[in-house]
Formats: structure tokens, sequence, C-alpha cells
């Protein structure tokens, strides 16, 4: 196929060379430069050459060549890549190599594709040449397609010397004939050529590989054609590229003459959505001694041809994976059977089958070279499956399969063999390269194509490593990144000198990726939700009952949090962590969990990442505490300080440990952590930010009586800034899931309070708002200094509030940012210097430097904007947080320093760190040393112009790299001495180097060699100096984000449909507890929820001295309870949050616990059915709530028999309210409760208002009034949901008819049991007496009441007898 047309002619261009595409800067006579790689740890970018901006037309992802003059021809051959956003100054092309109008390069393509001299045909040119050419026909050649292509000479342009050709297909060019690759045809030729099948005009070329097939394919209901696609890398005369796809061959059986030919790849044309960054990208082969070559394609199929294959290309369609086709071994995970993660199953061999293309050109090879994957597979130890202590994670190579593979390969199985349970991504050179079974992976999870050949082989640029490691890890995989630690000139080096035989270059693991330990500031982009992990031990009870040691770590901010606590059977306090937490990793000991434990783990969380250690190789306390001090001696700032050994470990770590076995339980679960984090590679990383608090809500450590006298005796003082000690209402995982406060059913957040009150612009502030939203306050103190806070957010400081807004919306995730800042000044893992890194690297980590400086300043002035408004606000805790000194930190000075230490602005453009005076002693010293020697060569110069006459002719000259060299003029001569050396000359001028000058420059070079020595190590020591205020900087995002959440809950109140109020919390111990509401309404149910009518509001009574505490609400199915349920405690976390409420008004006595109970959920695995789970979560309740609890029971009882269920609720609900006394909501269909306790002073009856109509048929229709009113509701009307549900008629009709005889059935029963009124009261007053003498003798100080009650007890009897 000829080239496209150039756009905007009416005719094609000549063939041209790829020398027209680009033009270099470098002078005639400079001197080469050498092309390095840039190394983590290096802010100077090596200069780049130029780049004709006019000859590349801008796309996305893509660069297409457009044409342009050809450049002169070159003397000296590089080479030339592709694809790369500039050209090396002295990378020069031939100009025999061509590329076609229509060729498109994606930009990060590297193909090493060897070079083809043309020959030139100068005596058929010269016979044909002019217009005597006209009318024959000739072909050809397009070197980067390696085919000839066919066509007749139909015209002459005598301007430019070039012949028009139109090729067979109908596409039209000009040709110079002279200087192009051609062959006139014969007629005989002519006759082969219309003979031959395929595509008219093409001509294949002599050389196998070169033969390409044109197809169409149906995609998306429609055609696409083939586009060849050309790739070259002409041939250089000095290997200098450092890109290690130069390794040695991972393929085994390998051609000598493919290592001489090219390849074209045939690729589908991608489609217009795809994704820019995504490029096509062959399969590279390399030869031993590290030079790259291409592989010649194997005879493709027409299944081949239609699937393009490149690295990190998209796929056409994806590849449906069904069953496994390798042995299924499961890893083993105790008692824990969730969510282990897809990992495991990689470990375990157990893997998607592949399908279509990829299950043909791969399944039978991985079935016959790999059988020891199958059933003779062995851990590294040699155990097998069967084995209890065989470990999936290893793998056994036999000896004959190393012995095969070439080095690249056992390079790769190396690393592989240890590490089967996670996806390599394996680093060559600019690309990940990921073979084998991680390639299926590839091509599944990422849509990578398959490289051709028969090893399966994919991959993608280092610029996608952040997309697509977090993408694998998001999955569920667990991510081990192998990066290139040598160049290939390091190799050679090292070969020569230690006569090592090594082929390949050294690769190290650098890093660990999995959801829970994702610290890249490119992969945390979850909106600022917290990706935990947890880690847990057991200590089991006679009783059941557990005690719980927890280490919660965040490794995107480096926080750890620590908690011991004891649980009773339902691990009622362990649902609530999991459930306000949700971690995405645990860390168990394998085996040693309860099964209630496990089932808690399984029940709350959502799928998580099961990592098992051994209990036989866990750290015990006395390890832990060597190991974590070994740590924290090997830091910097340690060694720096000179810290005692025994201030090692962090204020809370010390005194958790100092406590013996009242901590061991927290301590030991923080050693399991640490462990962890040392198998992933991040334990010296994340404990260096030395942040380990204790978790909010869990003080019993610090509150318990024997702790603080240990406390005392270890003289470990705990920083009360560490942790939150505050008092605070609790909520279970059953609260949290049931009224919706942090997620939905779905897992996100639509619907919840949490999106109610939302209105942060920080994301640290967002997740201190959900922490208070998990752990609403308690003490009538703290909640009202919270809501005198909100009053002035929206009232007197409301102009400050937008200025604090609009300053900190531009601010990223500051605690993080300062986390991954503190990680990378350990220069650890892939921010280690030895570390081969193509892209930028030290650009991007100056951009993060100064956007964490940028967002310190924004925090300083974004508090300073409340200077003018501190003595108008009424609350002290908000006057103490926006106090400089207080609350907020005075970090003015610190902020300052940085601001003078280098110029901002200059480093983000640049890249690299330019200090001012006074910043770097060693970059002061290189300065004054290269100031102090141009200083002498100014001076020298004027000596030599006063030699020569005052003469202002004489100056120094920079020629090529030769700087200083002194021009005089030729007129001088006579005057020049004899030991001044001639460096260049011009007309009428000689330059010359003096022995002074050369000396001069001698110490100038030193000069600058220590100068760039010194800016090397700039970036780290400023960012290590950076860090020594990092308790500061946390200080201020403590403080900001406080700020931001209690300004996002007045702006809540913004957002409000209809009247809120500020609630009133008052009661003590003495006062019964309450709770009034008038015209409350749903916090989170708006317009959305309601139909688009407005929201019926309700008056609410619970306790007090007038009121019953418990209300039994009846009604219509579909009326209202289990809205009325939510409302109400909903408004009670909003009340002692410190929010405003949507009523008219708002009292109550501060509420200790909120327990929830509705909605059917069973747990079949553990062989717990729906009504057991029920009775499970109302046993928990019974057990802590107390009379200042607030209970929701929603149709509790119903999941049995109706005379069981009903008794069940009724001694529940009694047990509420005249034991336990709190106050409560119970809704319930079972109406004969409502009779009972009709006389009972504890329990009010109130029902959904409701409107009753027959329909025609004499059905009923009900109206839903969804008003609270008093009285018991008669009945429940479920036929008229069965209506409302579609039922038909007949059934509807029957269903009616049977439950008006089964209600006066009741009806006639109960007017037997109750037949006067009188009988009414005797009951009541029966009733009032026993409890009157059950709480008297509950009560050791009413026993004179006691002695009073006894004879009316006895009368009452007889009274109700007498009646009977």
């Amino acid at each position: 196929m000829a080239p496209a047309t150039k756009p905007g002619s009416g005719k094609n261009t000549p063939q041209r060379s790829i020398k027209s595409f680009f033009t270099s800067s470098s002078p005639a006579g400079e001197e080469k430069k050498k092309k390095e790689p840039l190394v983590i740890g290096a802010l100077e970018t090596p200069k780049k050459g130029a780049i004709d901006v006019g000859s590349i037309a801008s796309t996305p992802g893509k660069r297409k060549v457009e044409s342009s003059p050809k450049p002169p021809s070159a003397k000296k051959k590089q080479k030339l890549v592709i694809g790369v956003d500039v050209v090396p100054e002295d990378v020069v092309v031939p100009e025999d190599v061509v590329v076609p109008e229509d060729v498109v390069v994606p930009e990060d393509e590297v193909v090493p594709v060897k070079r083809r001299r043309l020959r030139k045909v100068k005596e058929e040119s010269d016979d044909k040449g002019g217009e005597g050419g006209i009318g024959r026909r000739l072909k050809v050649y397009w070197p980067l397609d390696k085919a000839w292509y066919a066509g007749k000479v139909t015209g002459y342009n005598a301007s430019d010397g070039t012949h028009v050709v139109v090729y067979d297909d109908g596409e039209e060019q000009d040709v110079d004939v002279a200087s192009e690759k051609v062959e006139w045809l014969e007629e005989d030729y002519e006759e082969e050529l219309e003979k031959r099948p395929g595509k008219r005009g093409r001509v294949e070329a002599e050389s196998p590989a070169a033969k390409v097939t044109v197809v169409e394919e149906e995609t998306g209901g429609r055609k696409r054609r083939a586009r060849r696609q050309i790739q070259c890398v002409v041939e250089s005369d000095d290997d200098d590229d450092d890109d290690d796809t130069e390794d040695e061959d991972f393929k085994a059986e390998k051609d000598a003459s493919e290592e001489q030919e090219s390849e074209v790849d045939d690729a589908v044309e991608e489609e217009e959505d795809e994704d820019d960054d995504e490029v096509d990208e062959p399969e590279v082969a390399s030869d031993s001694d590290g030079k790259a070559s291409r592989r010649k394609p194997k005879k493709a199929t027409l299944s081949a041809v239609k699937k393009p294959s490149g690295r990190g290309s998209k796929k056409v369609s994806k590849v449906v994976s069904k069953g496994s086709s390798l042995g299924k071994i499961t890893i083993s995970s105790g008692r824990l059977e969730i969510g282990k993660g897809v990992s495991n199953d990689i470990a375990s061999g157990e893997q998607s089958a592949l399908a279509g293309d990829a299950a043909e050109r791969f399944g039978g090879r991985d079935a016959e070279k790999f059988k020891f994957l199958g059933r003779d597979r062995k851990d590294a130890a040699g155990r097998k499956p069967t084995d209890p202590a065989y470990n999936p994670c290893t793998l056994h190579l036999p000896a004959d399969f190393v012995k095969g593979l070439s080095g690249g390969q056992r390079q790769w199985w190396m690393f592989k063999a240890k590490h089967m349970d996670k996806v390599l991504l394996f680093k060559m050179g600019k690309f990940y390269e990921m073979f084998e079974m991680d390639a299926h992976i590839g091509a599944k999870e990422l849509d990578l194509q398959y490289m051709k050949g028969e090893q399966p082989h994919c991959g993608f640029p280092e610029k996608n490593f952040s997309d697509n490691a977090q993408k694998l890890a998001l999955k569920g995989y667990r991510v081990l990144v192998v990066e290139q630690t040598e160049t290939p000139d390091q190799l050679e080096k090292r070969r020569k000198e230690t006569g090592s035989k090594d082929k390949v270059v050294m690769r190290e693991v650098c890093a660990v990726i999995t959801r829970g330990t994702m610290i890249d500031g490119d992969m945390n982009h979850m909106s600022g939700e917290r990706m935990v992990m947890l880690s847990l031990v057991e200590q089991i009870s006679e009783t059941d009952s557990s005690l719980i040691g927890l280490c919660v770590v965040d490794a995107s901010t480096g926080c750890f949090q620590l908690c011991q606590f004891e649980d009773d059977a339902a691990r009622v306090r362990l649902s609530a962590v999991l459930t306000e937490l949700r971690p995405v990793e645990l860390i168990i000991p394998r085996g040693t969990l309860s099964s209630a434990t496990s089932r808690v783990l399984r029940d709350c969380t959502r799928h998580p990442l099961v990592n098992e250690l051994s209990p036989s190789d866990m750290w015990d306390p006395e390890q832990i505490f060597k190991e974590v001090s070994n740590v924290y001696s090997g830091l910097e700032s340690s060694q720096e300080n000179g810290v005692a050994e025994a201030e090692l470990l962090p204020p809370v770590l010390r005194h958790v440990k100092g406590l013996g076995a009242k901590g061991k339980m927290a301590f030991t679960a923080f050693g399991a952590c640490a462990q962890y984090l040392r198998q992933v590679l991040l334990d010296r990383t994340l404990l260096a930010v030395r942040r380990i608090e204790l978790l909010p809500g869990f003080n019993d450590i610090l509150d318990d009586p024997e702790c603080k006298a240990l406390a005392e005796q270890a003289k470990v003082a705990v920083d009360a800034g560490l942790h939150r000690n505050e008092p605070h209402m609790v909520l279970d995982g059953a609260a949290l899931e049931n009224l919706e406060v942090l997620e939905n059913n779905d897992g996100g957040t639509n619907g919840t309070l949490l999106a109610t009150l939302d209105h942060c612009v920080t994301p640290f502030g967002r997740r201190l708002l959900r922490e208070w939203l998990a752990r609403p306050l308690l003490l009538k103190e703290s909640i009202k200094q919270r809501q005198m806070a909100v009053t002035d957010l929206k009232g007197v400081a409301l102009d400050a509030v937008s200025r604090f807004k609009k300053e900190m919306a531009r601010v990223p995730d500051l605690e993080r940012a300062l986390a991954r800042l503190h990680a990378s000044s350990g220069a650890n893992g892939r921010n280690a210097a030895k570390v081969v890194m193509y892209e930028d690297v030290g650009k991007k980590q100056v951009l993060q430097f100064t956007a964490a400086l940028r967002g310190c300043r924004s925090m300083l002035q974004a508090a300073s904007h409340f200077d003018p408004y501190l003595l108008k606000l009424t609350s002290s805790r908000l006057k103490d947080l926006l106090t400089f000194g207080k609350g907020m930190p005075d970090m003015k000075s610190v902020i300052e320093h940085f601001e003078t230490a280098f110029d901002w602005p200059e480093a983000e453009n640049s890249g690299r760190i330019l200090p001012r005076e006074g910043v770097d002693s060693d970059f002061d010293a290189a300065s004054a040393v290269i100031s102090e020697v141009e200083g002498k060569l100014d001076a020298y110069l004027k000596e030599q112009r006063a030699h020569f006459g005052e003469h202002r002719e004489i100056v120094y000259l920079t020629v090529g790299k030769e700087s200083y060299q002194m021009e005089v003029p030729e007129r001088f001569l006579a005057k020049i001495p004899k030991d001044f050396e001639v460096r260049s000359s011009r007309k009428g001028f000689r330059r010359y180097w003096s022995p002074e000058i050369k000396s001069l420059l001698q110490e100038l070079a030193a000069g600058v060699e220590q100068r760039e020595s010194a800016l090397k190590d700039i970036l780290m020591h400023l960012v290590r100096d950076f860090c020594k205020h990092n308790s500061t900087w946390l200080s201020a995002v403590k403080t900001i984000a406080e700020v931001d959440a209690l300004i996002s809950i007045s702006a809540a109140s913004l957002y409000t449909e209809g009247p809120s109020c500020t609630p009133t919390f008052s009661g003590g111990e003495q006062q019964a507890p309450w709770f009034y509401a008038k015209d409350l309404r749903h916090p989170t149910a708006g317009a959305a929820l309601t139909g688009g009518s407005s929201f019926v509001p309700n008056n609410v009574n619970l306790g007090g001295e007038q009121h019953a505490p418990f209300m039994l609400l009846t009604g219509p199915n579909m009326g209202g309870k289990s809205t009325l349920l939510r409302q109400v405690c909903l408004a009670v976390i909003l009340a002692q949050v410190g929010a405003d409420v949507p009523a008219e008004e708002l009292r109550l006595a501060p509420v200790d616990q909120v327990f929830v109970r509705m909605g059917a959920r069973d747990n079949i695995m553990a062989g717990q059915s729906t009504f057991l789970v029920e009775l499970q979560e109302t046993a928990t309740m019974l057990r802590s709530a107390t009379k200042n609890s607030l209970v929701a029971l929603d149709e509790l009882g119903r999941g049995t028999a109706t005379s069981d269920g009903q008794a069940i609720a009724h001694a529940v609900l009694w047990e509420l309210t005249h034991a336990i006394g709190c106050r409560g909501i119970f809704s319930t269909h079972y109406h004969r409760l409502a009779t009972e306790h009709a006389a009972d002073s504890t329990v009010a009856l109130y029902h959904m208002g409701c409107k009753v109509a027959s329909n025609k048929g004499g059905l009923e229709e009900v109206t839903f009034l969804y008003k609270l009113c008093p009285g018991a509701c008669p009945k429940s009307y479920g036929v008229n949901v069965a209506r409302l549900a579609g039922m038909p008629e007949s059934i509807l009709q029957r269903a009616s008819a049977r439950s008006a005889e089964l209600e006066l059935t009741f009806e006639e029963r109960n007017c037997e049991t109750v037949k006067t009124l009188e009988d009414q009261v005797a009951c009541k007053l029966l009733k009032e007496l026993g409890h009157s003498l059950e709480k008297a003798e509950r009560d050791s100080s009413k026993l004179d009441a006691l002695e009073r009650l006894k004879p009316l007890w006895a009368e009452a009897k007889e009274l109700v007898a007498a009646s009977a």
C-alpha cells in the first residue's frame, strides 16, 4: 500500500528520508555527547537535542510524521529512537532511510530494527530519467516495510527532477528515481505480477520477514482495516544506549539469522477512544553482548494477524476466562475463609484457563514445559501440597529446567520461584515486562497485548507504572516490582573489574505493592478514603470472651494505631472497629483465631487481602523490641541527634511495652504488623515517621489504674496530643450498618449521614469527620463547645470561612504528602540511588517537595484569615485552635526559611534546586571557589590587555566545549609569548590558552565539579531538614483538619431542607433520661427519597418525668415505622456530633450507646439462621445497654412461630423497660403486645397513621399518612401490600376473607381474658405493685418502702382473684 496523501496537497510528495523529520542542533565541530539514563537521586537531567517542531503534528499520545526539507547528509551514524520526545544533539539519520507519510509512531516506543543500505540504480535512472521514463512501469522499495510497491510513471516534474508515480492501488507519489531505490519493470514481469494472489501492486521483499498480510475484521459492528505500523531504530556505530531491552534473550530457541532481520508488525487500528498512554510495542530479543535486535516473526495465521501485538497496546476484545488450567491448590487460611485475594490463587496455580487465541498459542506449551507446576509441584523446601508445612508462595525449580534457561530467563525464574503469590513487574530498560503466567494476568487485567512468539510476554512503558500497579493491587493482586540496578555499561565495567561472566544486568526487588501498601502519590486517588491494614492477635478465655490486640496501619500517612480490649462472645467491639475502618488487608496468625472472631472478620469486612503469619515464626515481645529498636537506631535522625537507647521507641510504644500483660496483646499485634511490613520492604519507611498512636475510642490502656501505676514506675510520659482520650458515644457495627452512618448497603456513601455532613475541602478534614461520626461526643461540655464553634463559623467568622475554603481547596492531601516526603528522604526501595530510571524522577521529587511547602504555607495563611475575628469567637475550643502557639503551631519562621532557601517557581520549571547563599555549606564553598577563579581570570585578561596596549578587542570566547579562549588580533602576533597555545582561529584573529589560563581552568573545573556534586544532594538535604519539623507539620494538619470538619458541619445546615435547630442538652445522674423532638425530619431522606414530596415531620417524646421512656410502635406495612426509628437514632448522633438537627426543637440527655436491631441477615456458612443472628444481636443489646442508652428494635421475633416470637418480644420489651429502664422504640406487628402493655406506664403506644377505604372488590386500600399518632393500630393491612405487589385478585380476596376470620377469633379470646374495665384497672394496679416490689428489692436503701408494699401486694392479689 502506498503512503497516504499529504494533508493539504493534491498529490503526494516524494518518498522521504527519516532525516527530514528531525534536525540536529549540535554545531558541526562539537563533540558528541553520550546519552545517559536518568538515575534516581541525580537532579540534573541530561541535555536533550533540538527537534523541528514544525515536522511533528501533535496528537494525543501519538506523533504523526509530516514532511519537511531534507537536512544535509551526516558523517556519523547514531541510533535513533522513534517515539521519544526529543532527539539527542548528536543523532543524525542517514538519507536512505524513509518513512511513509501515514506513519503514526507511539511516543515511548523503542523498536530496535537493523538498517539496510539502499542501493542506487544509477544506470537505469540515467537511461530512463527525465521525460524518457513516462509510461514505464517500475517498483519502488520501501525499506521500513521491507517491501516493493509497483506502479507506473505518469509524469515528470522538471522543477525538482521527480517523477509522478501512480501505484497499482491508485495512490500517487512524487519519486526521485535518482536517489530512491527503484527497479524498472519489463512486460513479462508485469504479466507475472498480474497472476500473483493477494493485493495488487504489492511486491513482496526478498526477506520472508518482510511479508505483511492486510486483513479486515468485524469489531464493534464496523469494519476496521489493519494498518501497517512502521517501527525502526537506525543502526548506530556507537552503542551508547543504556536501555536494558538489550538483556539476554528470554526465548530459548533463537536463530542467528533472525538477529539480522527486522520485523514489520501488523497492528489493528486503535479505537478512537483508546487510552493515549498505551502504546504498541514489539517483542525485543537481545544478543548476549547486550545489543538489541528484532526477532523475525513466525508465519502469521489469520487469527494472529487480527490481534495487534505490542507492549502496552490494548486488546480488541477481552478474553473470557473459565476454569483452571493448572492444579487447584488452595492456600490454608486457618479458620478464616474470607476474601483471601486472587494472589493466593496465583500462588497455588489456581488461575483462570486461557481462552481464544491465547489458549491456542500457549495452552499446550504450558502443560508440556511446566509439568513441575502441576501434580509434581513442590515448594522451595521440596515439600508437596499434602505436607502440612507446605508453602505455596515458593516453588522448587527442577535442575534440568534451570539448566536449559538463558541468563535472563534464569534471573526471572529465580525471583518468581520465591514469590509465586505475586505478579512480577520485571524492569528491562524503559519497560516493565510480564512473562509466563504473569503475562496472562497482564493481558486479562490490564488489557495488554501478548508479544509475538511462543513465550507469553507483555509489558508497558515506565511512565504507566503507577496506573498499572495500582490496577493490579486494587483487584487483589500482590505486585512484586523488580527494578534494574545496573546499566549495560556498568555491567561491562563490573565484568572487566571482577572477571564476572554475568550476561544480564543486576536487578533487585524494590517494592511489594498491595491494596494496603500503596504509598506512591500517583496511586492514592481514592478521594481521601483510608485504605488501612489491620493486624489482629487473640487470647481466648474459658468463657469464650476474648482479649484482642489490634494494630491499624495507614501506609499512605505512616500512622500506626494500637489498642487492646476484652470483647464478649459476639465480638461487639471488634465488629465496631471493622465496620468503621473496613480494612483492605488483614495480618493474622495462621490457625489460632476463634470461630467467633473469624466470623466477625468475615461479616464486617469487604473481601480484604489476608496475610497469614506462622505462629511459630511470629516475634515475641522481646524480639519485637529488639527488631524495632534496631530499625530506629539505624535511622539517620537517631544517629545525628544521639538518641539514647531507652528513648528510641516513640512514647506510646514505650508506654504500651511498659505495661507488661496489660499491653502485651497490643504490642504483639504491632510486632506482627512490623514483621509483615519488613516482608513488603516498608518497615523502615513507615516506622521512620514515628507516628504511633492509640486507636481513638480504645483508651483502656490509659484509663486502667494499674496501667497508670506501671507507667509512672517506668517513667513513661505519653504525649496527650498523640491520641484522643475524650469520652464518646458507642456505636457498634450493627448500628453503623443499619443506620448507614458511613456506608450504604453497596459500600458507597450516597444517602449516608457522612454524605449529608461532608462539605470538607481537604481530604484529611474528611477523614476526621468520618471519625467524629463513628464516635460522637458524650460529655455535655464538649458537645457545647463544638456547637458554639459551629455557630461562630456560621456567624461572626463567616467571611474568614470563605477565604479559608478558597485557600485550602488548592492544597493536596498534605497528611499523605508529608509521609511520602519522609519516605523519600530515606532513599529506600524505588527511591534508592542505584535504581535505574529513565523518566525525570528528579523533577518529580522537586515538584512533590514544593507542593508540600506550598501546602504548609497555605495552612499558615488559611489560619491567619481568622486573626481579626479571634476576640469575637464564643467557642474557647475554636479560639485555641486558631491561635498560633496553641492549637496552631507557630511555623512562620520555618516556612520563611524554606522560602529564602531557593526559588520555588524556578525549581519547579527546571526540575533542580539552586540553593541561595547560606543554605548549603558545600554548595557555598564550591561557588566561592568558582567566583574566586573567575575573578582571577578577569584580572588576567586585564593584564593581557595592558600588555597588548589596552585594546578592547582582546576578549574571552567559548568555542565548542572550550571556554576562556583568549582572542587576540593577528596584528599583535609579534607580542604573543611562545608558551601561548593556539586553540582556534578566525579571519584576522587567533585564540590562545596561556599556561596561566590552563592552570586557572583546572581550578575552575574542580570547583564546578564540587558544586555539581553538592547539587546532587541538595534536594535530599532540604527534604531531611523539612522532615525534622514533621511534628510541627502534623500538628498543623490536625488543626486544619478539625477546623475544616467544623466548617463542614456548619455548612451542612445551609443545605438542610426546612427548619433546623441547635439541640439542647440537659439532665444528670439523678434525672430520668429523656428525648423530645418537635417536627423532627429524617436527616438524609430528601425529596429524592419521597417521590418529590416534602418529608412529613413528627413529634417524638421519650422519657422524662411525664412520658414513658419506651415507645411501642405499630402501624400498617410500609407505613414508615422503620424510617421513624432511623431518624430518631440519626438525630441523636447528629446532636452529639455537634451539628444542627432538622427539627423545630430538640432537647435530650446525652446517649452513651445506640443499639439498632433491624433487617434480616443470616450466616448460612456458620450454620446460623436469620432468627439466630437476630437474637444474638438482641442479646448483645441486653447485656450492654444502660439507662442512658437508646435502643431501636424493628419487628423482633418474626423469624419463628407467632407464639414463640411474641413471647420473646414480650420478654425483651419487659427487660428493656423494667430492668434496664433505657429509652427506645420497639416497632412490631404483634398487636397483642400493645394490648398487654396498654396499662404499662413505662411503655407508650403509638402507631403510624393511615386512611383505609374499600375498593370496588371490597378490598381495603390504605393511604399512608406517615404521621405518628397515639394509640395502637388495630391491624397491619398486609393484604394491601400484596395488592400493591400485583398479586392476583383471587388470591387477594381469599387472603382478605381469611384475615377477617383470624381477627374475629382473636377478638373473642381477648374479650374472655379482659371482661370489664374494673378488671383492667385491677390488673394494672397489680403490675405496678409488682414492679415497685422488684425495684425496692434491688435497692437496699428502700427497705422501709419494701415493708409497706408487701401488704398492699397481698391485698391486690385478693382483689384480682375475687374479680376473676
